[in-house]
C-alpha cells in the first residue's frame, strides 16, 4: 500500500502550468513540522537547524487550479496521495 498524508504550510506561492495536452499541474513544497518536544524544538532553533521537513509535491488537474487560486505562501494545506519515484526529462534533456 502506497498512501501518504501531509499537513503543513506552503513554502511559496504555486505556479500553475499546463502540459502540452492542456492538463493543469503545479509543483509545490510543503513544510511539515517535525514531532519534537518543546525543548528539542528550541535546541534546533538555537542551532539554526530545521524544525520541519520540506516535502516536494506535484498536484494535477482541477486540484492544481484550485490550489493556485485559493492558496498562497504560508497557507495551511492537507495533501493526500502516493509517493512516486523517478524523473522526468523534457525536450531539452533536462530532468
Amino acid at each position: 500500500m502506497n498512501n501518504v498524508s501531509l499537513v503543513g504550510r506552503l513554502v511559496r506561492d504555486l505556479e500553475l502550468r499546463y502540459t502540452q495536452n492542456g492538463v493543469a499541474f503545479a509543483r509545490l513544497t510543503v513544510a511539515v513540522d517535525k514531532a519534537l518536544s518543546k525543548e528539542k524544538r528550541q535546541e534546533l532553533q538555537n542551532a539554526n537547524k530545521p524544525t520541519a521537513n520540506f516535502v516536494p509535491c506535484v498536484v494535477w488537474g482541477k486540484l492544481a487550479e484550485n490550489m493556485a487560486n485559493y492558496t498562497g505562501k504560508g497557507s495551511l494545506v492537507a495533501i493526500g496521495g502516493e509517493i512516486e519515484t523517478g524523473s522526468y526529462q523534457n525536450n531539452e534533456g533536462r530532468t
